[in-house]
């Protein structure tokens, strides 16, 4: 399956054309692979359908970062791993997050102070992380939202889990000097 040159062709095309077919021909060839692994992990088919849908869109979204992964097939099975797990804890719980990365809980009952004070708080988050330089924001992406371990960042990127952990260190530094500066 992993014909590397039609791969990365196809990724150059997504990522500096926005090319729609491009994204279709990229979707089909990891549709089967992907479906069947959700499949194996949820048990059920709606479930892995939605997996496979959502992973599949999160791609589109973020598909500037996909020029930088250097495994494209074990980031797009990954992704589905995760996302699949994601589904299952859900359905286990009454699991709500606004994101996989929800570092400001939210209670049952707030007041429309607390909604706003969460709202700017959630902003300038994302403000911190936009600031970040490019590879340092790639890895954090993947280890916060996409919730990969360090190893797994490091075997996608192709570099050592040392600089995974070095990169993170390093965001993790700036978003809190970010959020300083802003405070004051």
């Amino acid at each position: 399956m992993e014909n590397s040159g039609l791969i990365k062709n196809l990724v150059l095309k997504i990522v500096r054309e926005d090319d729609h077919n491009a994204f279709k021909e990229f979707y089909d060839l990891f549709f089967s692979k992907a479906f069947a692994f959700a499949i194996s992990i949820t048990k059920n088919r709606a479930t892995a359908e939605e997996v496979v849908a959502d992973v599949f869109t999160g791609l589109w979204q973020q598909r500037h970062l996909l020029q930088k992964v250097d495994n494209i097939s074990a980031y797009v099975m990954i992704s589905v791993r995760n996302r699949a797990r994601y589904y299952l804890k859900k359905q286990k719980s009454d699991f709500r997050p606004d994101s996989d990365f929800d570092l400001i809980p939210e209670s049952e009952e707030q007041t429309p102070y607390q909604l706003m004070e969460r709202s700017e708080l959630l902003a300038l988050l994302d403000n911190a992380v936009n600031s970040l330089p490019p590879r340092c924001k790639m890895i954090f992406y993947l280890v916060k939202e996409e919730g990969l371990s360090h190893k797994e960042v490091a075997e996608i990127l192709d570099i050592s889990r040392r600089t995974v952990n070095a990169q993170m260190v390093l965001a993790v530094k700036k978003i809190a000097d970010f959020l300083r500066k802003k405070q004051k």
